[in-house]
């Protein structure tokens, strides 16, 4: 059902399942996570993802608020939403339906959920994990 599952550790580095990424042309990739984990992307070499790992959460909440920080919100990120309704109906929502605005979106409060696919770029795993230390430093140092 998913491409990739990531979850974070402690030192905010991805394990993923068996299931490789969707690579996409260009170096562009897709990858869906289940709404009730928290990710990164880096075991993946998976760019563009590194901002939330100063996110605290998950990718259900996340999506809620249109989490986001260091210039980059979910909406920038975000490809489609899985979600389900009151009555069952499980749907996939493609981001260009969704109206954001700063810390929320249009999305109806009686969806749960289920999963979200992420766009990302090809990038080695050192130079992910360089620049995450660097926000996650900066992050530390200014909101201590």
């Amino acid at each position: 059902m998913f491409n990739n599952v990531f979850t974070n550790t402690a030192k905010g580095i991805a394990k993923k399942t068996p299931q490789i990424p969707h690579i996409v042309p260009k170096n562009k990739i897709e990858t869906r996570i289940a709404s009730g984990w928290r990710f990164t992307a880096s075991e993946n070499n998976i760019g563009g993802l590194e901002f939330l790992s100063c996110i605290p959460g998950t990718v259900g909440g996340g999506l809620r608020m249109n989490s986001g920080c260091f210039k980059k919100e979910f909406k920038d990120i975000l490809v489609s939403v899985q979600a389900i309704d009151r009555i069952g109906k499980v749907l996939t929502i493609p981001s260009s339906k969704i109206k954001f605005s700063y810390r929320g979106n249009d999305l109806d409060k009686d969806l749960i959920f289920l999963s979200a696919s992420f766009k990302g770029e090809l990038k080695e795993k050192s130079v992910i994990q360089e620049y995450m230390k660097i926000i996650k430093d900066k992050k530390n140092f200014t909101q201590p």
